[in-house]
């Protein structure tokens, strides 16, 4: 499928946990959960046929809601793309989705305390 994206995400100019992105295990991960849907799910967005962003979206159980929980991690949008509304279309999508499950109850997004920047996107925290 993104045959570059694990380069571009090793590209990235911010990393929370300030952990060194090596390309070769970032590809295999990211093959990992494209191969396997219990691992993850990719959303890409797209801008005029250009790939703008994405995100990882995780399942955790709930056993006190008999229900799945999404969790966003991994988001990214590429810097021409920056401030038009991907995340925000991005996860507009997913609360489409969780509307439409009989089986997933709500939406988290995985944020580290020192990105800076994830202050900047909106706080999920969906349940429906």
């Amino acid at each position: 499928m993104l045959p570059f994206w694990p380069k571009i995400r090793c590209g990235w100019h911010w990393n929370p946990k300030n952990i060194v992105l090596e390309y070769p295990m970032v590809k295999k991960g990211t093959d990992a959960y494209l191969a396997d849907e219990h691992r993850g799910t990719a959303y890409i967005a797209e801008i005029d046929g250009k790939i703008a962003g994405s995100l990882l979206v995780t399942r955790e159980w709930s056993d006190w809601r008999n229900a799945w929980i999404w969790w966003i991690q991994s988001v990214y949008t590429v810097p021409e793309f920056r401030r038009q509304g991907v995340y925000k279309a991005l996860y507009s999508h997913l609360q489409e989705l969780v509307h439409e499950s009989e089986d997933v109850m709500g939406i988290r997004l995985y944020a580290a305390k020192t990105n800076g920047t994830s202050g900047d996107i909106p706080q999920a925290g969906h349940d429906r």
